[in-house]
């Protein structure tokens, strides 16, 4: 099986620690997505989200800086007993919001341009609307 990797950059007008919230919490991530989501916040939890379509385990926490985890879809086009491992790293930018530099490794090339553009419609962007709602996460 072929695999490729995705590098995406967003930036977000609200602190790293927020973002890395929305990532980490079952309510937050669960509202912002619409969806069912249940994440354990700690290395070596389970979490699965998009009421059961995407699951996968922490491998490593640093709240507010970075999140790395193994990852995968549940689907046909997903071989079964593959997993790729995403990596969010959190940064200040120069706006005083956040830069998320996000990575995606092990990504099945046959579905890496539907994951990809993914990314960006059921996170990225339902991300940035809760953000403009709900402002800063406790």
């Amino acid at each position: 099986m072929e695999t490729v990797k995705i590098r995406q950059e967003i930036d977000f007008e609200i602190s790293p620690m927020s973002v890395y919230k929305a990532l980490m919490s079952s309510n937050h991530h669960a509202a912002f997505t619409e969806a069912e989501a249940e994440v354990d916040n700690e290395e070596g939890g389970k979490f699965q989200a998009y009421d059961g379509y995407i699951i996968g385990e922490n491998i490593q926490l640093r709240p507010g800086q970075k999140i790395v985890q193994k990852w995968r879809a549940i689907e046909e086009n997903w071989p079964e007993n593959h997993w790729s491992k995403i990596e969010f790293h959190l940064e200040d930018n120069e706006e005083g919001g956040t830069r998320l530099i996000f990575i995606q490794t092990e990504l099945p090339k046959v579905i890496a341009e539907n994951v990809s553009n993914g990314w960006h419609t059921y996170y990225w962007k339902p991300m940035k609307n809760y953000f403009k709602t709900h402002g800063e996460l406790t």
